[in-house]
């Protein structure tokens, strides 16, 4: 049975690469925020018979993802993969120019992104496995209208990966 560990689990993309490793057999460790849709996601992911463990999260604090990743290792008994998918954007152009907002995407989008990874290199090292994932966007790829920093904080991680 493969060990996942997934950040931003509660929705979006994150949620639908749970429910797909979960339908393959592997086990997950959801992460995110919102813990209610946490709970949630792990009772649907039971319901069909796959296995999951909730972990309230927020990746914008490194420590905590620090220690979340040493625990998921340590339960599991080595994870097999890890997947920096948490990220936050706003579609409101206004917004887009608060500092306050600019903030809250570098630290979610970036640092927790890169935290998640980092933090999971040396778990996966001293076993000699694993696979490290980030999920990024397009959107990184060019700015958008009202999204220059989320593409930013994007094409950040992206190259980071690269």
């Amino acid at each position: 049975m493969k060990h996942v560990f997934l950040t931003g689990a509660s929705s979006g993309i994150g949620h639908a690469i749970a429910l797909e490793y979960a339908a393959k057999g592997a086990h997950l460790y959801v992460a995110a925020r919102r813990e209610k849709e946490l709970t949630s996601l792990v009772s649907r992911i039971e319901k069909s018979g796959g296995s999951a463990t909730a972990v309230p999260l927020d990746v914008s604090d490194p420590a905590a993802v620090l220690a979340a990743l040493k625990a998921a290792d340590k339960a599991s008994g080595g994870l097999d993969v890890v997947i920096a998918n948490a990220g936050v954007g706003t579609g409101d152009h206004a917004k887009s120019f608060e500092w306050n907002e600019v903030e809250k995407q570098l630290a979610v989008n970036v640092v927790g992104a890169i935290a998640t990874v980092t933090h999971a290199i040396p778990l996966m090292k001293k076993r000699g496995r694993g696979h490290l994932v980030a999920v990024t966007s397009l959107a990184g790829r060019r700015g958008l209208p009202v999204g220059g920093v989320y593409s930013a904080t994007k094409a950040a991680v992206s190259v980071y990966m690269e």
